[in-house]
């Protein structure tokens, strides 16, 4: 019996160290959108934020379609570009018009030894993939 306890005791104790992995991880995480969004809102410096965030890199067309083909109300994304910009997209509206996938999101960005900035966006995309800018 006092072997099953130990397992028992073990695999708890396992469980917590990975559910307080995960917990950081994902406090940590929101502890950069939160900076993102805040040095965004009151147009600061970026200093050297975007290389520090440990966002995806690049500037990936084929993952930028399957974010607007998946994109719902809320959903959102970040990445830091080939350039050293970094941005944190969220969905605030998608419609269908003429054929087209519209995504409406608002943007958080940092420009690489600029300055931070928000913004808002309109991208539709066909069946073909084609994408389009609503300006």
């Amino acid at each position: 019996m006092g072997n099953i306890r130990k397992i028992v005791a073990g695999s708890a104790l396992a469980l917590l160290c990975s559910s307080s992995v995960t917990a950081f991880a994902q406090s940590r995480e929101q502890q950069t959108i939160d900076e993102v969004v805040r040095k965004a809102e009151a147009g600061e410096n970026e200093n050297g934020f975007c290389s520090r965030t440990g966002w995806p890199t690049g500037n990936n067309y084929d993952g930028f379609v399957a974010f607007l083909r998946a994109a719902a109300v809320g959903s959102w994304k970040m990445n830091t570009f080939n350039n050293g910009n970094c941005e944190l997209n969220r969905v605030t509206k998608v419609h269908h018009e003429s054929g087209a996938k519209c995504v409406s999101y608002s943007l958080w960005k940092c420009s690489k030894g600029g300055t931070c900035g928000t913004g808002a966006v309109v991208d539709c995309l066909d069946a073909n993939n084609k994408l389009r800018r609503k300006e």
